[in-house]
């Protein structure tokens, strides 16, 4: 039980430092919150949240897997060297064509079956909903797109 618990443990610590160091982690967090919120607007349903969550996940998880790449690949060197390069741009463009995907997964969700419609009352019958989410976004950018902040291990 106690190894269990350090696994957590560790788990957290790497979730910690990915909020402090990843600005493209926090912009993806940011990204799968907004999701997450459009989502319930429109009502999905539990299948579709489903696939909503799980492609968060999905992109969250690579997100911090390239930063575990980059990580070890900067302890190996930090002079240039291609192959190096190149992994680190591999696994940069593995979480773009994941977060593309999940894009894609969004709009057809949000925007096929009516759902559209559904978010559109949520934001007429009280418009102080759209006020509060169009100044969300800006805070949320000011604090996804914030210096990184070079924590010691």
């Amino acid at each position: 039980m106690r190894g269990l618990l350090h696994a957590f443990s560790y788990a957290l610590r790497g979730l910690r430092y990915l909020l402090r160091t990843g600005r493209n982690f926090r912009l993806q967090l940011c990204a799968a919150l907004y999701v997450l919120w459009t989502g319930w607007m429109a009502r999905l349903t539990p299948a579709e949240w489903a696939l909503e969550l799980l492609c968060c996940a999905a992109v969250l998880s690579a997100e911090g897997l390239n930063t575990a790449l980059e990580l070890l690949a900067d302890r190996v060197t930090r002079e240039k060297d291609a192959l190096i390069g190149q992994a680190k741009d591999c696994a940069a463009g593995a979480v773009l064509l994941l977060s593309l995907g999940a894009a894609a997964v969004w709009l057809v969700l949000t925007l096929g079956g009516g759902h559209h419609r559904a978010m559109l009352s949520w934001f007429l019958s009280a418009p102080w909903r759209a006020a509060l989410f169009a100044l969300s976004v800006p805070a949320a950018l000011f604090w996804a797109l914030r210096a990184d902040t070079n924590e010691k291990r």
